[in-house]
């Protein structure tokens, strides 16, 4: 019951974020109200890892604005400062109602387990459409992918594991890198002022390096022989014409999805968060028009209710920590105490500091502190510092930094989904497999990012 309401509370902040666009009523109080609630009510029912997190975040916060004695207006400030970001979460999750209803899981399967015949042809194909949805299914990609090939995978794979776990995990890692509803991304626009159209390109450009690069890396472990497959009925469902214009349709959903915000960007309406937002709710809901009387609408409905956003409380509550950690720091001066130290260090480091910030953000992941944070944290001082570096360069360089870390840092959340739902050692995942992969990778996207940055 604790959980469904919690729901709730999360669609209303969601739609009062919305609201907020038309400029009719100042929405904060009320929405801080709500937050408050919500951290109250769902603290004792979340993950035990967010809850470790969150309490950290929360009691620093809290400690430090009671410390300083701070007005209303700086809790107020913090509980709403992330709440965008949970908001986006809440949209981009009804992109799973019409992916559900039309089917588009047995088309991606007849593609990977019949359209291609050797090793190497179906893990570049399951990392370009892992990459693809995780776009805007999120957080819900990999458990999706597991369940969907994982059993006739592991029957005709020789090595499933690691193919799996490499394919899955860079490919969802690389993605924070460019799409407009990935945490990170968000993170760091509000953190640094950078526009997320500065960013796209940039960010699209050191993902297409690293899926190519990752199956050049793999290729050697990978059989170029004819699989022998298992006649599996499920699969004669899809057709290959069907299945073929369903990923078409689906890549076609994100061009729009880019192309809308690159649209309500040069409109001006709203900020950087309710661009994504606004594009994500137009598109989500004409897609879903399109199964408006499908016999099956309301189980997905309520799968969507029930299962999709229940998921999301966790983050929620997470968010709310670090949006009243981050203000309480703000508010403080602590950040102005490192200014001078900062500054001193950019300016011996000159252009390299952009690879610098990147290691640093995947460094500390090593040691169990999440990326979330650091973008938050790092984003302001270095914002604050007004290097001569473009705000889109160094926001690059700190999601790199955080993309490394998903695939590479054995604490990282995607890590650990694959090592729970393959059974490998989370180190294996990350440092093992990945390690090789990651330190290519971050010198050639460094290179890439220090020359953005010269230019």
């Amino acid at each position: 019951m604790r959980e469904y309401f919690c729901v709730r509370i999360i669609v209303i902040i969601a739609v009062l974020q919305l609201a907020s666009l038309l400029k009719i009523y100042d929405f904060r109080l009320l929405t801080a109200a709500l937050g408050a609630i919500l951290i109250t009510l769902a603290y004792g029912i979340i993950g035990a890892g967010f809850k470790k997190m969150a309490a950290v975040f929360l009691l620093t916060g809290l400690c430090i604005n009671i410390y300083k004695e701070q007005p209303l207006t700086v809790w107020i400030s913090g509980i709403n400062y992330m709440l965008n970001i949970g908001a986006i979460l809440v949209i981009m999750q009804i992109f799973s109602i019409p992916i559900k209803l039309g089917g588009y899981a047995d088309s991606l399967r007849y593609l990977i387990l019949r359209a291609f015949d050797n090793e190497r042809a179906i893990y570049i194909f399951t990392m370009l459409v892992t990459h693809l949805f995780s776009s805007f299914l999120l957080f819900g990609t990999i458990p999706v992918m597991l369940s969907l090939v994982g059993a006739p995978l592991k029957s005709i794979v020789k090595d499933y594991r690691q193919f799996a776990a490499t394919a899955l995990s860079r490919s969802y890692s690389m993605v924070v890198m460019w799409a407009p509803g990935a945490v990170n991304i968000l993170l760091v626009l509000t953190a640094t002022g950078a526009r997320w159209a500065d960013m796209f390109f940039l960010g699209a450009s050191l993902s297409a390096l690293g899926i190519f690069l990752s199956y050049f890396m793999q290729r050697g472990k990978l059989s170029r022989e004819r699989l022998k497959k298992e006649d599996n009925p499920q699969d004669d469902r899809a057709s290959a014409g069907k299945a073929v214009r369903q990923m078409a349709l689906a890549l076609f959903i994100v061009v729009i999805l880019i192309l809308l915000i690159m649209f309500f960007e040069y409109l001006g309406v709203g900020d950087n968060t309710s661009r994504v937002m606004l594009a994500g709710l137009i598109l989500s809901l004409c897609w879903l028009s399109v199964f408006i009387r499908s016999p099956e609408i309301k189980g997905a409905l309520d799968g969507y209710l029930k299962v999709e956003l229940i998921k999301t409380v966790d983050l929620f509550v997470l968010y709310l920590s670090i949006g009243i950690f981050s203000k309480a720091l703000e508010a403080a001066g602590f950040l102005s105490l490192l200014y001078p130290y900062a500054g001193a260090a950019a300016e011996h480091a000159g252009i390299f500091l952009l690879p610098a910030v990147s290691f640093t953000v995947f460094l500390l992941s090593l040691l169990g502190l999440h990326p979330y944070v650091m973008l938050v944290v790092f984003g302001n001082l270095l914002t604050s510092l007004h290097l001569p570096i473009k705000p889109a360069v160094i926001a690059t360089a700190l999601v790199f930094g955080s993309s490394i870390a998903y695939m590479a840092s054995p604490f990282a959340g995607i890590v650990l989904t694959c090592a729970k739902y393959l059974d490998v050692a989370p180190h294996r995942i990350g440092l093992y497999w990945n390690g090789l992969f990651g330190l290519v990778y971050f010198i050639l996207g460094s290179m890439i990012i220090m020359l953005a940055g010269i230019l």
